[in-house]
């Protein structure tokens, strides 16, 4: 017994000098999982397009079915993968329709990719390096919003990361290597179709250490595809050739391509397009570092600027794990431009790679003044952290970077309305985006986790709407406001 004690103590003890040893990462991960998670139950972002997801997963385990496309991309034409899909039928057979469950699984998959962040500038760059990105991720108002929805753009950052440590695998001539890295591109597109152009770091690599195309090379490439896709591909086969996926979406690229000649179609690069698109990003710039603080977007600004300039000065002896991330976001960059427009789906892969490339280029620029690095560091976490609690974690404002209605307020609205109609009602808009079948799906699942689901069929017909809707000047409609949505009635 006395021998156990001691054992135990010395066990409490190495962890305490582990977590002293690592005292700023623990610290930045504990800060960021609260944030990621606090009053996630009533103050979570959650939306008809999650709800969409939600319900397919749990539709697809009562019918004992598995989905092989995911939600529709932003070209309807092309699905999204279905991993996001399985990953939530799981949760469901472990939790059941808890929203709390999904929303608290999807924020540790961010934190989890936090810890990843930091592992990899660690290894493959420096200790630096690795504490700058992780507080920048740890922080960033538009990732921690990402984290607080159970949706399929919720992993990205973390796949994200898992594509950079595949590619560093294939980088050392490691075994299967493609194969490896050509499942972990796949598994990136199981997310998100856009990431497309990812797919070129394999050649890249392939070009940088002169390695010839051989059948080895083929074969795993050949069988990475066959694995990563294999959802698409058995979808492809039991479908006419005019539903398929897979290779549908490939003629689809080629022909953006060369759209963008304005040969053939209607998608070539003007300078109208490319306004729009800088448009786009300086949204969402505003977002991912500060909370639409224009001084902290022009600062990091600034230094993207000088990380690029510098890159590009050293890039002849860059190591390997940070020219991959430059040529990752510059790929991704130049892909993003070519399709036009991105949408905020389009940004959490910036994530995780403006964390490692601006992490490195503010540890360059303020290597030899760590004390000023730190107050710089400490004043960017208290000034987000102030203005995520101002902005009520995006739901529930008034200001632009708004979710709209929270889960509370979804709630609460599901309540009134079983209360004047006990399980008689029904959800309609007057909203353009009303026109797509999932609009409500996010209310509707809360209906049905609230034991009060809704009766399409002879409910009373209920407007939810945006303020200041014209259905206000009705006659003889009633209106009852809530927070951020009005409900409508006759």
């Amino acid at each position: 017994m006395v021998s156990i004690n001691k054992q135990n103590q010395l066990t409490i003890k190495s962890i305490l000098k582990l977590i002293r040893q690592h005292s700023l990462i623990v610290l930045i991960v504990i800060s960021a999982t609260l944030l990621r998670t606090w009053k996630i139950n009533t103050h979570g972002i959650f939306f008809g397009d999650a709800g969409r997801d939600l319900m397919v997963a749990k539709q697809a385990l009562e019918s004992g079915s598995l989905p092989l496309l995911g939600i529709p991309s932003s070209i309807p034409r092309f699905h999204q993968g279905p991993v996001a899909i399985w990953l939530e039928m799981v949760i469901y057979l472990l939790f059941g329709q808890k929203t709390l469950a999904f929303s608290l699984s999807f924020a540790f998959l961010s934190v989890l990719a936090l810890i990843f962040i930091y592992e990899y500038a660690l290894v493959h760059i420096n200790k630096g390096t690795a504490l700058i990105a992780a507080t920048l991720f740890a922080f960033s108002p538009l990732a921690i919003a990402n984290s607080r929805v159970p949706y399929h753009t919720t992993p990205i950052p973390l796949v994200m990361i898992i594509f950079l440590f595949a590619l560093l695998y294939l980088w050392r001539d490691q075994k299967y290597g493609v194969f490896v890295t050509g499942l972990a591109w796949a598994l990136l597109m199981q997310f998100e179709l856009s990431l497309f152009a990812l797919g070129l770091m394999i050649p890249y690599i392939l070009w940088r250490q002169k390695r010839k195309i051989s059948l080895q090379i083929v074969s795993q490439a050949s069988a990475a595809i066959m694995v990563g896709f294999l959802p698409q591909i058995i979808h492809d086969l039991s479908v006419p050739i005019s539903q398929s996926q897979l290779g549908g979406f490939f003629v689809w690229v080629g022909y953006r391509i060369i759209s963008l000649t304005g040969i053939v179609g209607q998608h070539q690069l003007t300078i109208n397009k490319l306004i729009i698109t800088l448009s786009s990003y300086w949204q969402y710039w505003h977002r991912i570092f500060g909370v639409e603080n224009i001084l902290i977007s022009i600062a990091f600004l600034g230094i993207l600027l000088f990380t690029i300039f510098t890159l590009l000065k050293k890039r002849k002896s860059l190591q390997p794990g940070l020219e991959l991330i430059a040529m990752a976001t510059l790929l991704l960059t130049i892909s993003y431009f070519a399709h036009g427009s991105p949408s905020e789906a389009y940004f959490p892969p910036y994530f995780a790679l403006l964390s490692l490339l601006l992490g490195w280029g503010l540890n360059l620029i303020l290597k030899k003044n760590h004390l000023i690095l730190k107050l710089l560091i400490i004043f960017l976490a208290i000034t987000n952290t102030i203005a995520i609690f101002n902005y009520n974690f995006f739901v529930g404002n008034h200001q632009s970077f708004s979710y709209q209605a929270s889960i509370g307020e979804q709630r609460q609205i599901i309540n009134y309305l079983n209360k004047l109609r006990p399980g008689k009602f029904q959800f309609a808009t007057t909203q353009m985006a009303g026109k797509f079948p999932s609009f409500f799906d996010n209310l509707r699942w809360l209906a049905q986790e609230m034991g009060i689901p809704e009766n399409q069929k002879s409910g009373v017909v209920f407007y939810i709407e945006s303020k200041n809707s014209d259905l206000a000047s009705y006659p003889g409609i009633t209106k009852v406001e809530f927070n951020t949505l009005d409900v409508y009635y006759r």
